[in-house]
C-alpha cells in the first residue's frame, strides 16, 4: 500500500487551505481528450455491510443469471464471522470486494467539523484498507460514503484505489454515469432506486448501450421486498435487456484497464 504524498496533491491542499475553500471546478467529462475508451458494459455496485444478508440471500439470483457485481464494504475490522463468511461467498462466486471507507464518514462532514481532506485520507481510507487486506481482500475501487466527495480527496486516494465511484449529483471532475471514457478513474453512478420513480432513465441508457463501447455505471443498496429495497422483479427487467443486447456486466476494477 503506497502512503507517499505526490509533490502536486501536497500543492493543492496548500492552495485550497490558503484560500480557505476546496477546489470545486466545472464538471469536465474527459470525453474531449480521451485516452482510454470505456468498455461496453454495465458496471454494477451495491454498497454498505449493513446489507450483507440481503446480499446473501440473493446469491443464487446472481449466479443463475451470470451477473458479476462489485460489493462496496466498510467496518472493516468490525465483521462478525456471519458476515466474514458471507463476503467471502460473495468473494468465491466470482464478484469483486471494493471498499466503502473505514467507518463509512461522509466527507462533507469532516470538512465542516474543520478536519480536512488529509485527515479524512489517513482515518477513513489508510486504516481500513490496511485492514481490509489483513482479512485477505485487495482492491483497486474505492465508492465514497454518500457519494460526497471533491478533487482534493481523488488525488488522495487515487494513490491507493485506480476507480472511484460518486453518484449521480456530484458531477465535478468525474466522468458521466454513462461514459465514453475512462480517463481519470473517477465516476459517477446512477441509482438503482430510480426503477421506483423514473424507470425510463435507466432503461433508455441500457437500450443505447447495444453497438456502442460505453460503460454504464449502476449502484444499490440493499436488497428485499421492503420499501427501499431493490426488488429484484423490477430489477429482472435491466436482466433482460442485456441479455437481448448481449450486454455485458462489468466489475468495478475494470474500468480503466486495457
Amino acid at each position: 500500500m503506497r502512503t507517499n504524498i505526490p509533490v502536486y496533491v501536497v500543492l493543492l491542499l496548500f492552495v485550497s487551505t490558503a484560500l480557505g475553500t476546496y477546489w470545486n471546478p466545472s464538471f469536465e467529462k474527459y470525453d474531449h481528450n480521451c485516452n482510454q475508451l470505456a468498455h461496453q458494459g454495465v458496471a454494477l455496485s451495491f454498497d454498505d455491510s449493513k446489507n450483507l444478508n440481503g446480499w446473501n440471500d440473493t446469491r443464487s439470483y446472481f449466479t443463475q443469471n451470470n451477473i458479476t457485481a462489485t460489493f462496496f464494504i466498510d467496518h472493516w475490522g468490525h465483521h462478525t464471522n456471519e458476515q466474514s463468511n458471507i463476503i467471502k461467498g460473495l468473494h468465491d462466486d466470482g464478484h469483486e470486494i471494493g471498499f466503502h471507507g473505514s467507518n463509512h464518514k461522509k466527507y462533507a462532514d469532516y470538512l465542516r467539523n474543520n478536519e480536512t481532506a488529509m485527515s479524512y485520507y489517513e482515518h477513513e481510507i489508510l486504516s481500513g484498507t490496511q485492514l481490509m487486506e489483513e482479512a485477505g481482500y485487495e482492491s483497486e475501487s474505492f465508492a465514497y460514503p454518500m457519494g460526497s466527495r471533491d478533487v482534493v480527496i481523488d488525488a488522495l486516494v487515487l494513490q491507493n484505489y485506480s476507480v472511484l465511484r460518486g453518484i449521480r449529483w456530484n458531477a465535478h471532475g468525474s466522468n458521466s454515469w454513462s461514459t465514453f471514457c475512462e480517463d481519470g478513474g473517477v465516476f459517477r453512478a446512477l441509482s438503482l432506486a430510480l426503477l421506483d420513480s423514473e424507470p425510463d432513465v435507466i432503461y433508455d441508457e441500457l437500450h443505447q448501450l447495444s453497438g456502442e463501447e460505453r460503460t454504464l455505471l449502476l449502484y444499490g443498496h440493499s436488497i428485499g421486498d421492503e420499501p427501499g429495497e431493490l426488488d429484484l422483479n423490477e430489477f429482472q427487467n435491466i436482466v433482460d435487456i442485456m441479455g437481448e443486447s448481449n450486454i455485458p456486466w462489468l466489475k468495478m476494477s475494470e474500468l480503466g484497464h486495457e
